[in-house]
């Protein structure tokens, strides 16, 4: 789940009741939280068993907004991530490809990114100093312009102490703009 107004970049101050939901089935729902939600969608009955308990008095009920799927097979969303009204998504069918959405007008515009090689997408994320989307694979990392969404960078991940050694987990430093990555040998490593 990622929240829209969690992105203090956004540039459109509707979106900060909205979140995004990747599901296992490779659907994608965009959900507009409303003002008033149950807490206590089931009560039980005098003979211990839950009762459905529904509402009528909510005034502002949430709203599914959109609700697509990611292209190719169906399969679990891996990766979510939004910077400003673009979705970036990654499926366990393609983990080597980024599907990035454009938001802006409502309607959902498709770009697909590659990673280098037959790489797994390990983590997704901004490098605000460099307004570059950050791809962390197990095998390397890749930076897109967020403007044109070309390739800025390619890293691979070949060092002759880590032989054998793939990327697992990865962070950024906002701060630093530091990219920290964990391998499967137990280092972190900086980039």
């Amino acid at each position: 789940i990622v929240d829209s107004g969690d992105n203090s970049e956004s540039d459109d101050s509707d979106d900060d009741d909205e979140l995004w939901v990747g599901r296992s089935d490779g659907r994608i729902l965009r959900v507009r939280v409303g003002g008033d939600y149950a807490t206590h969608l089931f009560q039980t009955d005098e003979d211990g068993i839950p009762q459905e308990v529904i509402d009528q008095s909510i005034d502002d009920p949430s709203e599914l907004l959109q609700d697509f799927c990611l292209p190719g097979p169906s399969a679990a969303v891996t990766h979510l991530f939004v910077h400003r009204r673009r979705l970036f998504a990654v499926g366990a069918a393609q983990p080597d490809k980024i599907c990035s959405f454009s938001t802006k007008d409502g309607s959902l515009h498709e770009t697909t990114l590659s990673t280098q090689g037959a790489s797994i997408v390990v983590y997704l994320g901004v490098i605000k100093s460099a307004s570059a989307l950050c791809a962390v694979t197990n095998e390397g990392v890749t930076l897109w312009n967020l403007a044109t969404l070309t390739v800025q960078a390619n890293m691979s991940f070949n060092s002759p102490s880590h032989i054998g050694s793939t990327i697992t987990c990865a962070d950024i430093d906002e701060t630093t703009n530091g990219i920290y990555v964990g391998t499967s040998e137990g280092d972190v490593l900086v980039y």
